[in-house]
């Protein structure tokens, strides 16, 4: 009897409460967003509208009956992600050479299909999208929201483990791994600086290389050694001004043997983990080293550097430092001739100097350009590109009249067409 009390109770229970999450969006340096996705609770389970959410993420998804595609493009080629109704399996599509391959990922628990929207838990959702598009994604329970950090990808990610994220996660099909053969020989060095770390990839052609990984010491020295492999040193040896890692230098230890040696920066920096990995797919060695660093204070710093820089340059643009002085006409161009045969281009000239002195001893720290020191001439355009290649915050330049009656008077404009 009690039993069954206990199972109208349950037949009875209440739809599932709607509700909302609040989702804050990464996508590079200033640029983020907010926005509400709707959920619906019941009890202590939270489940995430998946089409709402993929849409507030700015991917396109489309449903047809119990089967919703999530599709995402990037440099030409699409990825899709496939949820079905009632069923605890996920289907990845990525692009690849011979043809799309396959990833199956196994979810605690099912999507449901509930009036004309799919729902997932949200933690499984955000595993699920954090997989598929290899960023990192958040789920903060007491704060009933969501943080996506769209900027780069987690350190050490690659397509080539999509999908395995922990031991319950079940894998199907490994996608299409290439053979390499020749004698190996290091091509490429990219460094990516990231916001928590940093990676380092050496792309290389031929046969895999025995390498091995020495960690960082207490002065940062870490150590990657090829047993054989050719390389160019001068390309793969650097050095760098700012960020985690100071520098990269190629050694040759003889017998075909190289070493690389990189100089981490653990004076301004406190390296959390390392990590080193071979690509079977690209054929690329990776180094990625992560730190001990509050990402929304680096973004906070980086911000207040950049308006700091701005405010620099924007003062350093109106800082009145330059005066260009301008003696009109010179050389073949004598300008205004005085009844007594006097020329412009001389009085003016002298007129330019004294005044070039006069700021001078008022001004010892403002600098003065002339135009012209003596009888020249200077075509008209040349006059502003002087001024502008000295950064001239002003431009005076001195004329005069000459008129047969001394009563004349007024002001000239001289408009250049």
């Amino acid at each position: 009897m009690c039993a069954g009390l206990s199972l109208l109770f349950r037949n009875a229970a209440a739809e599932p409460a709607a509700a909302k999450l609040e989702l804050h969006v990464v996508k590079g340096f200033q640029q983020e967003y907010s926005l509400s996705v709707p959920a619906l609770r019941d009890n202590d389970l939270v489940m995430i509208d998946i089409g709402a959410f993929a849409r507030a993420l700015r991917f396109v998804h489309k449903r047809q009956a119990g089967h919703l595609t999530v599709e995402r493009d990037q440099d030409g080629k699409r990825w899709f992600c496939h949820f079905r109704d009632r069923n605890n399996f996920v289907r990845f599509e990525s692009p690849g050479e011979n043809g799309s391959a396959e990833r199956v990922i196994q979810m605690a628990s099912p999507p449901r299909l509930i009036g004309e929207s799919m729902y997932l838990p949200v933690t499984d959702a955000v595993r699920i999208f954090s997989l598929w598009i290899d960023r990192q994604i958040t789920y903060d329970r007491r704060k009933a929201s969501i943080e996506a950090f769209l900027w780069s990808a987690p350190p050490v990610s690659d397509d080539s483990r999509l999908g395995i994220l922990s031991p319950e996660d079940r894998s199907i099909g490994a996608g299409i791994v290439k053979s390499f053969s020749g004698p190996t020989r290091l091509n490429a060095l990219e460094v990516d600086e990231l916001a928590n770390g940093v990676i380092i990839r050496i792309r290389a052609t031929g046969s895999p290389a025995v390498a091995s990984f020495i960690k960082p010491d207490k002065s940062g020295m870490a150590y990657l050694t090829f047993q054989q492999a050719a390389v160019d040193l001068s390309e793969f040896s650097r050095t760098f001004t700012m960020g985690l890692i100071r520098e990269i230098k190629a050694l040759p230890l003889g017998n075909g043997a190289v070493q690389l040696s990189l100089a981490f920066n653990t004076g301004m920096f406190t390296i959390k983990s390392t990590r080193y990995d071979w690509d079977s797919r690209s054929n690329s060695y990776t180094i990625s080293a992560l730190t001990n660093v509050d990402v929304s204070e680096v973004y906070r710093q980086e911000k207040e550097k950049r308006i700091r820089q701005e405010l620099l340059q924007d003062q350093q643009k109106w800082k009145f430092d330059t005066i260009v002085l301008d003696a009109g006409h010179g050389g073949k161009d004598p300008g205004a001739i005085g009844p007594a045969g006097t020329q412009e281009k001389t009085v003016v000239l002298n007129i330019v100097r004294e005044l070039g002195g006069l700021i001078q001893k008022e001004w010892p720290d403002v600098k003065v350009v002339y135009t012209r020191s003596d009888d020249t001439f200077i075509p008209l355009k040349d006059r502003g590109k002087i001024a502008n290649r000295h950064d001239g915050k002003l431009f005076v330049s001195v004329h005069c009249n000459a008129a047969k009656n001394r009563s004349a008077k007024g002001a000239e404009v001289y408009i250049l067409g």
